[in-house]
């Protein structure tokens, strides 16, 4: 099976490339980092152009690109170090276009004008109590991302026996400021509101799949932070001279190199595989997603350690971006995923890549 971008893929791919590299990224996420923001502006921008939800149906109902498209995108965000609450918007945004009630909220949320944050990490859910046709929401502290900004938050309840992914608006929850290894906006929030029957947005498998859904762009978007540092380690390697040659010319840096080539190549395979099987529906999907994001951990942390080497000590400075790299991989790999229950989805929904076909096994 071949994964390669076609050419309108490859179109798409060139021209948000074009558009990040214009705005000065990925150098300037550290002049970002420091202010502890991002451009909402920039973010809206891309958003009406279409660069950022490809896949979300048309009038966000129905009939658009296939998810394919989806993992280009979170690709080049994480290659290009761009901030933004895209991911938890998309989450969000996937959920709400199910339902003909928020259709103009999903199309605010396509266009910018409306962004989401969620809770949704597949650890404690929230506890939520049926009183008088609403809904009583109560929750400890949860992980977010962009919360203080956003206009609601998706967070995963326990209702009636069962988890299902409900919809809070801004004002209905607390969102405090915490300072992590990130340099994202990181909230603890917390609710204990009540809010209309309404505000659910699916039952238990819409929530599964939206966690798997979260893992598959995670996936995409830790993918592109590998290509970011290995592209940044090859083009230094190739200008530092020592003992009178380039550093990329000695074994040592080659094998390293080699090594992270290639395990960005299988770890694109298996991102762009998951993304394919959810778009035909296939039954494994959601295995692929958890895989492809165990996978996209590994390397993308890797492809970052190995970069600081080939740069050295210049490398961990916070003039360079490197270092932004590292700290973003890691904190996507520990943030947006249970391990464990990344490791039951694999041994539940996982039957192997497609080019293993049943009867060669046999």
């Amino acid at each position: 099976m071949n994964f390669e971008l076609n050419e309108e893929e490859r179109k798409f791919e060139e021209a948000l490339s074009r558009f990040l590299h214009k705005s000065g990224y990925p150098d300037r996420a550290c002049e970002v980092q420091l202010e502890k923001d991002f451009e909402r502006g920039l973010y809206t921008e891309m958003c009406s152009l279409g660069f950022l939800f490809p896949d979300i149906p048309e009038e966000a109902g129905g009939g658009g690109l296939p998810s394919s498209f989806s993992v280009i995108p979170f690709r080049l965000l994480g290659k290009y170090l761009f901030p933004s609450p895209a991911l938890d918007s998309y989450i969000a945004l996937s959920l709400m276009s199910q339902d003909e009630r928020l259709r103009g909220t999903a199309r605010e949320t396509c266009g910018g004008a409306k962004m989401f944050s969620t809770a949704i990490s597949g650890e404690e859910p929230a506890e939520g109590k049926r009183k008088g046709g609403k809904i009583r929401v109560r929750s400890g502290e949860k992980f977010a991302f962009y919360a203080g900004d956003a206009d609601g938050l998706v967070v995963d309840v326990l209702l009636d026996g069962g988890r299902v992914p409900l919809l809070l608006l801004k004002g209905e929850y607390e969102a405090e400021r915490i300072e992590t290894m990130s340099d994202g906006q990181t909230y603890a929030v917390r609710c204990d509101a009540e809010c209309s029957e309404e505000r659910i947005l699916g039952n238990s498998e819409d929530l599964d799949s939206a966690l798997c859904r979260m893992w598959m762009l995670s996936s995409a978007e830790m993918l592109g932070m590998a290509e970011g540092a290995f592209e940044r380690a090859v083009a230094y390697s190739n200008e530092r001279i020592q003992f009178s040659r380039t550093i990329g010319s000695f074994q040592a840096v080659r094998h390293m190199l080699a090594d992270d080539y290639m395990n960005i190549r299988g770890c694109g395979f298996m991102v762009h595989e998951a993304a394919y099987l959810c778009g035909i529906g296939a039954e494994d999907w959601k295995g692929a997603s958890a895989l492809a994001f165990l996978m996209a951990e590994e390397t993308s942390e890797a492809a970052a350690k190995n970069s600081h080497q080939v740069h050295g000590a210049m490398g961990f400075t916070t003039e360079m971006p490197i270092h932004l790299y590292y700290k973003r991989a890691k904190s996507i790999g520990k943030s947006r995923g249970d391990r464990r229950a990344i490791e039951e989805t694999i041994l539940a929904h996982w039957n192997g890549p497609l080019w293993i076909k049943e009867e060669d096994v046999k």
